[in-house]
């Protein structure tokens, strides 16, 4: 069953985003982890049970805050396509390659 996304931001959006802060360090990049969160939630809603709302959303936020500090070149901006470029010649964390770096 689909879980009311706007009723857990509205009582879970606060924790999140003190622990985005807390592990980001930094007030700007933890609400853009906030949005990647809730985001994340609604892509995978139909897969979501009730259950521990809380723990589940600090699961995540913990793995998108994570996921931001060891790919720091990606962006959890929702407005881009999370920091990954569409040109073939560069790989998945966005450095490049050339046909001489796979021999």
């Amino acid at each position: 069953m689909p879980v009311d996304i706007e009723l857990y931001y509205r009582k879970y959006g606060a924790m999140v985003f003190r622990r985005c802060r807390q592990l980001l360090g930094d007030s700007e990049r933890a609400q853009d982890a906030v949005q990647e969160v809730f985001l994340s939630l609604i892509r995978q809603n139909h897969r979501l049970e009730e259950g521990f709302p809380s723990a589940l959303l600090y699961r995540i936020a913990t793995n998108v805050c994570i996921d931001a500090l060891v790919y720091p070149t990606q962006t959890t901006d929702a407005s881009t396509t999370s920091g990954m470029t569409t040109d073939a010649s560069t790989s998945e964390h966005g450095s490049s390659t050339t046909a001489d770096d796979t021999t």
